[in-house]
């Protein structure tokens, strides 16, 4: 697996590849019931081919995606072995200063802990505003160990 450093996150090292937790497996029609076993195998599949990178976001899976993919970190005995990160909804943003302000975005981060796990802690690149610097128009991601 080839590695590569975030350039404004300098402590940072992800895998090339990452795991996208859009489109999990379910059981039956209903995406919000996502197999727990068929995910426990996909991250230790990622895992043991090196991938350390999930990319998830609050509104997966009918906002079930990431309390499964929390669950499932711990029932594999796998988490810290990944980064994840999750995205800002760019629909909720009215002004400038709200990419300054993850609580209008995001849940609080005691939702992303209680779904992601008690490690989950924020960590947001040291970015510039939007449309300022190669590439920052787009949605931000916060980064959680």
């Amino acid at each position: 697996m080839h590695y590569r450093r975030f350039p404004l996150i300098d402590d940072v090292e992800v895998s090339s590849l990452g795991l996208g937790c859009m489109r999990l497996p379910t059981l039956g029609q209903d995406p919000a019931a996502i197999d727990g076993a068929a995910l426990d195998e996909m991250l230790r599949a990622a895992a043991d081919v090196g991938v350390n990178y999930l990319d998830t976001a609050y509104v997966y899976h009918g906002g079930a995606g990431e309390a499964a993919v929390g669950a499932a970190l711990d029932r594999t005995g796998l988490r810290g072995s990944f980064m994840i990160a999750t995205k800002a909804p760019v629909w909720k943003v009215e002004a400038s200063a709200d990419w300054d302000r993850p609580d209008r975005l995001l849940p609080p981060p005691l939702a992303l802990r209680a779904e992601l796990g008690e490690g989950a802690a924020p960590r947001r690149p040291r970015l510039p505003r939007p449309g300022q610097g190669r590439g920052q128009d787009r949605p931000r991601r916060l980064f959680l160990p």
